[in-house]
């Protein structure tokens, strides 16, 4: 147990490091962290089982025409946590929003390992609130929106296990 909570406190303290910023946890174990290009997403621990939660707002609330390709991409994307293969989507039900989150397996990775996550974190966030703006404006006509799908344009890693 003592080791876990070590592995936490290192990681942490690096993502802080790459960060420039101290994390600041709340009661609930979340902080909420806003980068510079106006993307905020909740950091959220959850030390007893050895995991960290990213989470951030992709839209208030599905658009009433989405296209087929799009759903296709958000359910094939729907199982990369089980695979620990990288962020998905999902609805939240109670507030109808919806949100990009991966949960960080931390005996999975170094101190180090984190900020790539979060980076590709972002990026994943970012690509789909700009698809999802493009499905509200263009009523689901978007016909590829993985052109510039961030998985595989960011240079980062996340593969299927």
């Amino acid at each position: 147990m003592e080791n876990k909570k070590e592995s936490y406190s290192e990681i942490l303290a690096q993502l802080s490091e790459d960060l420039g910023i101290e994390l600041a946890f709340d009661d609930d174990n979340c902080n909420l962290y806003l980068d510079d290009d106006n993307c905020s997403f909740t950091i959220r621990k959850f030390e007893d089982e050895g995991r960290i939660v990213l989470m951030g707002i992709i839209a208030e609330d599905l658009p009433e025409d989405i296209s087929y390709s799009l759903v296709t991409e958000l359910l094939d994307n729907a199982m990369n946590p089980l695979y620990k293969a990288g962020p998905a989507i999902a609805r939240d039900a109670e507030s109808g929003m919806i949100v990009a989150y991966v949960s960080v397996d931390l005996k999975d990775i170094v101190p180090k390992d984190m900020l790539q996550i979060v980076e590709q974190f972002v990026a994943f966030q970012v690509h789909y609130a700009e698809v999802f703006i493009e499905e509200a404006t263009e009523g689901g006509n978007n016909s590829n929106p993985t052109e510039e799908n961030p998985l595989t344009t960011t240079g980062l890693n996340f593969t299927r296990a």
